[in-house]
């Protein structure tokens, strides 16, 4: 037997993972978020044994900070990223003229990304969080970032600033959207 159910939503374009297409509950009294915060710290140490030069220790750490300035809007923080857990993307072999696209893995950058999210009519994305920390395919540290993130009213607000450490000096990237819902399905927004 193969059967569906759907909860709500009952156009057929629409997938049953898109959560922001699901009804509304309704009726939840006295919820409490707490102080709304939440720390990452971490520390990585690495001891390297060189051949005459001696031995070299290094110590990295940061974390990233997350508050809630109310259930939907958040900032978050993050000091001397950390990308060690994140997962590995899988190989690829090019044999087209147009680069892979590889999906965003890092939570700094997953957390509300839907409000970055949108592809234009031709299918090009302007904005993919995956390139901030990248140059060329190199990996560039990225000492800082700031997200400003959530929903107010029918607007999507959406705000990053990230300093890199590129080998030309610090670089500062910023970025941000707003967009505003027309109806249930059409939005408007700004880049």
């Amino acid at each position: 037997m193969n059967e569906r159910g759907r909860w709500s939503s009952p156009l057929p374009q629409l997938r049953t993972s898109m959560m922001s297409n699901a009804g509304d509950i309704t009726g939840l009294e006295g919820l409490d978020q707490g102080l709304g915060l939440q720390l990452a710290p971490y520390v990585a140490g690495r001891y390297l044994d060189r051949d005459e030069s001696g031995r070299t220790r290094r110590l990295d750490f940061g974390g990233d900070l997350r508050y809630r300035l109310s259930p939907r809007v958040a900032l978050s923080l993050s000091y001397n990223m950390d990308f060690a857990e994140t997962e590995v993307d899988a190989r690829q072999v090019n044999f087209s003229r147009f680069p892979l696209f590889f999906p965003e893995k890092r939570d700094f950058f997953l957390d509300d990304n839907g409000i970055f999210d949108f592809v234009t009519r031709v299918g090009l994305i302007p904005f993919h969080s995956r390139r901030i920390g990248l140059n060329n395919g190199a990996i560039v540290p990225i000492d800082f970032a700031a997200k400003l993130a959530g929903r107010a009213g029918k607007n999507n607000i959406g705000l990053i600033h990230a300093a890199l450490d590129t080998p030309e000096g610090n670089e500062q990237v910023f970025v941000g959207r707003v967009s505003n819902y027309l109806s249930d399905q059409s939005t408007i927004g700004w880049l």
